[in-house]
């Protein structure tokens, strides 16, 4: 006999996220878990309720006076990937920093300064290298 999972309503509401402004009215969001029951044995998961799976609240709603601290977010990828060649290996290697905006006036940094991705390519063309 094939068991389907009920759908699921009133899963636990988790904490609200960060706000997403130090003032001047910002957003913070909650998501609902699907854990009333969680599905086993090959259940579904939950579907979206009509009410949805998030919320929001407003927060910080008191007026900006510019000395708020400026937490950082991250900038795009790189366009341009950086290569290199390490153990005759093509390297490629994709950076992005906590620059939009910097954190300043003692405001959470990214957590890293800058995050990375690298792929190795074999052969080397592929970085668009051509050199022999």
């Amino acid at each position: 006999k094939q068991w389907y999972q009920r759908r699921v309503r009133g899963g636990d509401w988790g904490s609200y996220g960060r706000c997403s402004s130090r003032c001047g009215g910002g957003v913070m969001t909650a998501n609902r878990r699907c854990n009333n029951p969680a599905p086993r044995r090959g259940g579904y998961e939950c579907e979206t309720d009509e009410g949805g799976d998030e919320k929001t609240a407003p927060c910080n709603e008191q007026e900006c006076t510019g000395r708020e601290p400026v937490d950082g977010n991250w900038g795009a990828w790189e366009d341009k990937p950086h290569c290199h060649r390490k153990n005759g290996e093509c390297v490629r290697r994709r950076l992005r920093k906590c620059d939009s905006p910097r954190p300043s006036k003692g405001g959470d940094k990214c957590g890293d300064d800058y995050q990375m991705i690298e792929n190795i390519f074999n052969p080397c063309d592929e970085c668009g290298h051509h050199h022999h």
